[in-house]
């Protein structure tokens, strides 16, 4: 059996991402009845519009894929994101990992100021939506002839240049980043256990992973040890039962390192049962870190060792953090 107290598991083996878009009538995605003969209310669309509904339930790396793509995907195009259920959707989004979800992305997650309300418009009714429906489409070509104009977008997994989107430069994206709340609980939580400024993290992902070498607690703790400059650290783990306390062990008497294990952690001080949340505060502490020992898919005898830069705590979620443990 394997532990793990946080939203830390496989999601991203195979990218089950957002299953949306399915136009209904009005080609603006949801409709409304307006009366018996069933016309429906529907508008022209002012500026440009890129729409996204019916998604699945998966994990919240998941879902900052997609969302952050459809920024992309808009900042390319001059355009605005909607997706279903807007900010009160959060629950629509996120499943599998957790039996608690908070329906407020604003609870998970924020944007920054300048990108208004980012990809968490509600969809609208918008006539005369066109729909980006052929899997070759060239996204590094424009969605729009002219000004005006809707689109309807399916999961990225769809199409096969999903990744030809032009990315803008960092001080530019709308990518979703730790709500304040979380990036707080994050501070809390270290600060709580007495950690310095200048900390590391591990993140040992063996259960799923089956690379039994490096994920080993000899090969973490020798990697741990040959930080020299580093001396307490932080374990995030998925892994069988027994596995934290041979850790320990070997970290006592291979050095001087002192470990502090999630388990030990306050991630969801709201004790609700919400994974996704805990996945959040861990993310963020992740990103305090200066350095991390990275035994998620790793092969080999050791794990690799990346130094971080500081202040990444305020930044967005990148590709980076795309694939932790969700459980």
């Amino acid at each position: 059996f394997c532990q793990h107290r946080t939203d830390t598991a496989s999601e991203m083996k195979v990218l089950v991402l957002v299953g949306c878009c399915m136009p209904l009538a009005c080609r603006g995605l949801t409709s409304v009845a307006k009366d018996r003969e069933g016309h429906m209310d529907c508008e022209l669309p002012r500026g440009r519009h890129i729409q996204c509904t019916d998604v699945n339930k998966a994990g919240m790396s998941d879902r900052l894929w997609v969302l952050n793509w459809l920024m992309d995907l808009a900042h390319w195009n001059h355009a605005t994101v909607h997706i279903r259920g807007g900010w009160q959707g959060a629950d629509l989004w996120l499943g599998q990992h957790s039996s608690v979800v908070n329906r407020d992305w604003s609870h998970y997650l924020s944007v920054p100021q300048r990108c208004g309300q980012g990809p968490f418009n509600e969809v609208q009714h918008f006539d005369g939506c066109r729909d980006i429906d052929d899997p070759n489409t060239d996204f590094s070509r424009p969605l729009f002839n002219g000004t005006y104009g809707c689109v309807n977008v399916k999961r990225p997994i769809f199409y096969r240049e999903a990744r030809a989107v032009s990315s803008p430069a960092p001080k530019d994206n709308c990518h979703a980043m730790a709500s304040e709340q979380v990036r707080l609980q994050a501070r809390r939580a270290v600060n709580e256990k007495g950690l310095p400024e200048r900390f590391g993290v591990a993140h040992v992902r063996r259960c799923d992973a089956g690379q039994k070498e490096c994920t080993s607690p000899a090969s973490v703790a020798s990697a741990i040890c040959g930080v020299l400059d580093v001396d307490r650290w932080i374990v995030f783990y998925y892994a069988e039962n027994g596995y934290r306390d041979r850790l320990a062990e070997k970290l006592a008497s291979s050095c001087s390192r002192t470990a502090v294990f999630e388990d030990d952690m306050s991630l969801n001080p709201f004790k609700d049962g919400d994974n996704f949340y805990a996945y959040q505060v861990a993310n963020a502490i992740m990103l305090m870190a200066s350095v991390r020992v990275d035994a998620r898919w790793c092969h080999g005898q050791y794990p690799p060792v990346v130094t971080l830069a500081k202040g990444s705590l305020d930044e967005s979620f990148g590709s980076d953090y795309n694939e932790p443990c969700q459980r």
